[in-house]
């Protein structure tokens, strides 16, 4: 996520958020293998990790990974959104561009995060909610005009989730860059 907001020292804020476990997975008998350790450290658990392996007792199957920004199973997509991308707005306001950029395999919760539901509404609704909050509180002496792609890349094929009805959008390079 491009940070135009609170901090200027660097451009790209990387954010994990950890599910909780799906009804089948539980059904299954999984357990949560990420678990957060403060607001910027998560360390993953081997699953597969056997107390009674003799030969790799003495090594840690665990990996520790830091981002700017951790969040549990139990973070509010209100949390999520103050600590990702609410701080977008000012720059925004101010004429910059900005990407929010949700990664992750099928089932990880990435609609879930951007879009939400109608109760629990994700990050693009609440940045439109914020940004066009912050025109109307500006909009006296000057005119805006905002544009705002969603788009869905999945297996190399891009979908416009904006209008879902214009079927797949080619990939074009521009040779300028």
């Amino acid at each position: 996520m491009k940070d135009t907001g609170e901090s200027k020292d660097h451009q790209l804020t990387v954010a994990l958020r950890i599910r909780p476990l799906s009804d089948a997975e539980q059904e299954e008998g999984a357990t949560i293998v990420a678990h957060r350790v403060d607001d910027q450290m998560v360390v993953l658990m081997d699953p597969m990790e056997d107390p009674d392996d003799i030969l790799r007792a003495n090594r840690s199957r665990e990996k520790t990974y830091m981002f700017d920004v951790a969040f549990d199973y139990s973070a509010s997509q209100e949390e999520v959104y103050r600590a990702t991308t609410r701080g977008l707005i000012e720059g925004l306001i101010s004429g910059y561009n900005a990407t929010v950029f949700a990664y992750g395999p099928t089932g990880c919760g990435k609609t879930y995060t951007m879009l939400g539901t109608d109760n629990q509404p994700g990050i693009y609704v609440r940045t439109l909610n914020d940004l066009f909050r912050a025109i109307e509180e500006t909009s006296d002496d000057m005119l805006y005009s905002v544009s705002m792609s969603y788009l869905e890349i999945y297996n190399e094929m891009i979908r416009d989730l904006l209008n879902p009805s214009s079927g797949f959008l080619d990939l074009r390079e521009d040779s300028k860059e």
